[in-house]
């Protein structure tokens, strides 16, 4: 009989993974980087407003990508379903945000948090349901693509 511990405790830590992709991009700020060097060129206003909202929402969604890129892999890798991934970090994806968001504040205010702030909330949810969404992307993708051998041959 198969355990799945390896399943849950993937589960337990994409959320830190998804996390700490997120401060990296809040620490290096790569949409700045690339609205400075590309969306200043643009001289028609409604242009260059679409240029900025382009690069906020990719830099945005590219931790969804990676988490999604990394269930794949871990797929392959084990050789397991995506649903028990993805049911899996639903159940534990939740305490390990929680989890990791503490660390966070515990490290940064050199003390234990008094109380969960409404932005503390909005943070860790934003997080959960980011990573919860990057495994149902990873989960549903196939683990292989078939290839048709007549196809190549010619």
């Amino acid at each position: 009989m198969r355990t799945m511990a390896s399943e849950g405790i993937f589960g337990f830590l994409i959320p830190w993974f998804a996390g700490g992709l997120l401060l990296l991009e809040d620490y290096f700020n790569p949409s700045w980087f690339f609205r400075k060097r590309i969306c200043l060129g643009i001289a028609n206003l409604k242009w260059s407003l679409r240029c900025h909202d382009f690069f906020e929402l990719l830099f945005l969604v590219l931790p969804i990508a990676a988490v999604a890129l990394t269930t794949w892999l871990f797929r392959r890798w084990k050789d397991t379903d995506g649903l028990p991934l993805f049911v899996l970090t639903v159940a534990f994806g939740f305490p390990g945000t929680l989890t990791f968001f503490l660390l966070i504040a515990t490290a940064i205010s050199k003390r234990l948090p008094t109380g969960i702030g409404e932005e503390f909330t909005l943070a860790m949810f934003f997080v959960y349901f980011m990573t919860v969404a990057g495994v149902a992307a990873g989960a549903l993708a196939p683990r292989h693509v078939p290839v048709d051998e007549e196809a190549h041959d010619e």
